[in-house]
């Protein structure tokens, strides 16, 4: 997995606030696994990103999760702005991630439904 997404949240602070999770097929016990992680969009204080669990040997896909996050100061529990440093990695992630194609299974839609 591309680790250059660890350590944007300010102090380790980035909470998901949405997450979809889809569950393709169930893998053997021990197989090897691939992850992948693109970063789809960003604002001052989120993060919206699509990762996807694929076989190792086989690559068929087991698993996607689209979520967004945001960016929380530990300190004071509150949602805050990306701190400047982070903000130089998430454009400089975007811009290369915005070259791969988009995942056909992004932007399900999700809520509450209501009867």
């Amino acid at each position: 997995m591309d680790k250059s997404h660890q350590g944007l949240g300010r102090d380790g602070g980035l909470k998901p606030l949405v997450i979809s999770r889809i569950d393709n097929r169930a893998w053997p016990l021990f197989d090897p696994l691939d992850f992948t992680f693109q970063v789809v969009d960003f604002d001052a204080k989120r993060l919206h990103y699509f990762m996807t669990m694929l076989h190792a040997n086989e690559r068929w896909l087991a698993a996607t999760s689209e979520a967004i996050s945001i960016c929380v100061d530990m300190a004071t529990r509150r949602s805050t702005a990306w701190p400047a440093d982070r903000l130089v990695r998430l454009c400089a992630l975007h811009e290369t991630h915005a070259q791969r194609p988009r995942p056909a299974e992004l932007g399900r839609l999700i809520g509450i439904r209501r009867k």
